[in-house]
């Protein structure tokens, strides 16, 4: 448990993928973070990188997989309204892969969450505009 990490920045190696880090549950490893920005997959089967930092998690940049949609969606990650969270930036790795109704969950509750929504680099709202 690291309590007084407030920016976590980490390259993700390709060869690791979801199923090959699972986390010790009800672990709160970063409960101080304000700033998350992962490059690569994310390596975890579960929430553990979102756990306790409600408050505080003021900006999040991460690719999402397929997967990751479901899996953020399952655990509620932003149905919890994190208090601070910003801006967040997500780019594709498979993001568009996911079920049509599991994407627009997410993205609809990230939106009432944050000021700022990013997909690929374009703000959502311009995305939602042009279609």
């Amino acid at each position: 448990i690291y309590p007084n990490l407030i920016d976590f920045r980490v390259d993700i190696s390709p060869r690791i993928r979801s199923s090959d880090m699972e986390s010790i549950a009800d672990i709160v490893p970063f409960p101080s973070l304000k700033k998350l920005k992962l490059r690569g997959m994310y390596p975890f089967a579960d929430d553990v990188l979102f756990r306790g930092n409600i408050t505080t998690l003021e900006y999040l940049e991460i690719p999402i997989g397929g997967s990751d949609v479901v899996m953020l969606n399952d655990y509620k990650v932003f149905e919890s309204k994190h208090k601070v969270l910003r801006t967040v930036r997500i780019g594709d790795i498979g993001f568009s892969s996911a079920p049509e109704p599991e994407t627009s969950k997410l993205l609809g509750n990230m939106l009432e969450t944050v000021q700022s929504l990013y997909v690929n680099n374009k703000v959502l709202v311009d995305m939602l505009i042009s279609t």
